[in-house]
């Protein structure tokens, strides 16, 4: 226990040792929550008030999402905040930021002041390899983070076979998105157990991802899911790209 507790130390200085030299120092707990002050304070339009609304008619609410949640727009320090936590799998940080986005649902869901049953939380899917490159599925972290504040279960029912990445793609290869979707292996054998193929579609469900550009994965996501027999799917971003 000792020799491990000294090389984790070992570990834990080398790292930050790295960060210092290559001037990568990772966001922790506190500019976390600094930049989340600072976004709150100076961004009009993005938040709270902004959050939820039983109707909501802005033209980048993806199809077949009821309620739509966001804690801000994908602009200034909290986009560098996402990508830097992101792209360098800090897990605390996308943690952080998905309790955030389940704080913003408990304070404007009025759906889930209405829920009967724990409401049910899913990531959108990654590919595996893109995981496995990246060494984090930060829509699952980031689901995790929402569930814990919002007292749900996670649930990996999504999958996601190779597609090209979003970043610079045109509309038609959004568009195949919808194709490279499918039910996981473990909404599969779920329903095996529970010895029935679809869901009772009263349970509340939410669709959790980082950043909602043009909606297109969101739609195929909430397609798949509707097809599996819910009804009632909302979804909860952490950013949102305001179309220009």
């Amino acid at each position: 226990m000792e020799s491990k507790g000294f090389f984790h130390r070992c570990g834990v200085m080398l790292d930050e040792a790295l960060d210092v030299v290559m001037g990568a120092s990772a966001p922790g707990r506190s500019d976390v929550d600094v930049v989340l002050v600072e976004a709150n304070e100076s961004s009009v339009g993005c938040f709270s008030g902004e959050g939820v609304r039983d109707v909501d008619s802005r033209p980048s609410k993806p199809i077949g999402i009821e309620t739509l949640t966001s804690i801000g727009c994908y602009e200034g320090s909290m986009a560098s905040l996402l990508a830097v936590a992101k792209y360098s799998a800090i897990q605390g940080v996308l943690h952080r930021l998905g309790i955030r986005l389940g704080v913003e649902l408990c304070a404007t869901a009025t759906w889930l002041e209405r829920a009967r049953m724990p409401p049910v939380v899913i990531p959108a899917p990654m590919p595996k390899w893109r995981q496995a490159h990246r060494g984090i599925d930060h829509a699952r972290v980031i689901a995790h983070g929402v569930a814990s504040e919002i007292g749900g279960v996670v649930r990996a029912w999504l999958s996601s076979r190779w597609r090209p990445p979003q970043v610079g793609s045109d509309r038609g290869t959004r568009k195949a998105i919808r194709d490279c979707i499918s039910p996981s292996w473990r909404w599969r054998a779920e329903r095996r157990i529970a010895g029935r193929r679809r869901l009772d579609a009263s349970f509340p469900v939410i669709l959790v991802d980082d950043v909602l550009t043009t909606g297109s994965t969101m739609t195929a996501c909430a397609q798949v899911l509707q097809d599996l027999g819910l009804e009632r799917i909302h979804g909860g971003v952490l950013l949102r790209k305001e179309s220009s």
